[in-house]
């Protein structure tokens, strides 16, 4: 609980990022940028933080297709932007009532749908082209398993949550599942990683 409180950082005000300008709706700016309004709320993932921050990079490195998955959605911010990266599919998924409350108005008030749940994982048979997971360790590392099982072939992994010290533990979850890390992006000591299965 300490690790996740200092996980947090408060103070929310906008992020910039090469391809979106993350702001309250009353702030200002992000000229050429794709906006996208978050409603302030003290919920973990709300673009301002470092993991949170390492994803939104990673992600918009690509042009998505088919159909996104956020495992510890917070204010949905990811599946904001996958919507806008071209994905048409689009679930967040939260343990807390009060991120997905705060996803909904978020997706309301950017005008996108997104299938948002209460719980850990969707219960489906299709595969995920991406799927993202902003989740501290153990429950990360935990969750891998299942995240594999349903990510497509050809799909990709989204991981943070973790920074420098608790690593090495994540990677060699990825390895002993035959996964392997392709892209990494670090910002403050903060990790994130794009995880593909190995070929």
């Amino acid at each position: 609980d300490t690790l996740w409180k200092e996980a947090w950082e408060p103070g929310f005000s906008s992020l910039e990022t090469e391809r979106f300008f993350i702001a309250a709706p009353s702030i200002e700016g992000g000229e050429g940028k794709i906006r996208l309004r978050l409603i302030e709320s003290q919920v973990f993932g709300s673009g301002q933080h470092a993991t949170t921050q390492a994803l939104i990079r990673l992600l918009e490195k690509r042009t998505g297709l088919g159909r996104f998955l956020d495992v510890g959605t917070g204010t949905g911010v990811l599946c904001l932007a996958a919507h806008h990266l071209g994905f048409d599919t689009l679930c967040g998924t939260d343990i807390e009532d009060s991120a997905i409350l705060n996803s909904q108005e978020n997706a309301h008030l950017n005008e996108i749908s997104i299938e948002l749940l209460l719980g850990s994982l969707p219960v489906t048979d299709k595969p995920w082209d991406a799927i993202a997971c902003n989740i501290l360790p153990p429950t990360l590392t935990d969750l891998l398993q299942d995240l594999k099982h349903r990510l497509a072939p050809h799909g990709s992994l989204y991981l943070a949550g973790f920074n420098e010290a608790n690593a090495e533990g994540v990677l060699a979850e990825i390895t002993r599942l035959h996964l392997t890390v392709a892209d990494e992006c670090k910002v403050r000591g903060w990790i994130g990683w794009l995880v593909t299965h190995a070929k």
